[in-house]
């Protein structure tokens, strides 16, 4: 399971909001707020709490669609961080 964990916190670095597109800043640069739930998800990972990977990526998402709607990030950089977090959820075992 160590070895699950750790991918899944891969996945979220990449989620972060992690990468630029372009000459563009990274989103949790430009969305502070992003880079703390992507310590959330990494605390949640580390703990095993997968309901609260979920709960957490479902809020940074939430997040991503109003930075996105707002102009301070663009449509690829949310569409990144939907892509990510569902392949995050995705590797989750499933919630009992």
């Amino acid at each position: 399971m160590r070895t699950r964990a750790a991918g899944l916190v891969v996945a979220a670095v990449v989620l972060a909001a992690g990468t630029a597109c372009g000459s563009e800043s990274p989103p949790a640069e430009r969305v502070p707020a992003l880079g703390s739930q992507l310590e959330a998800v990494e605390d949640a990972v580390a703990d095993g709490d997968y309901h609260q990977v979920r709960a957490v990526l479902e809020r940074m998402v939430a997040r991503a669609a109003r930075a996105e709607l707002a102009g301070t990030i663009t449509s690829d950089q949310a569409e990144e961080i939907r892509r990510a977090a569902r392949d995050v959820v995705a590797a989750l075992p499933d919630a009992p």
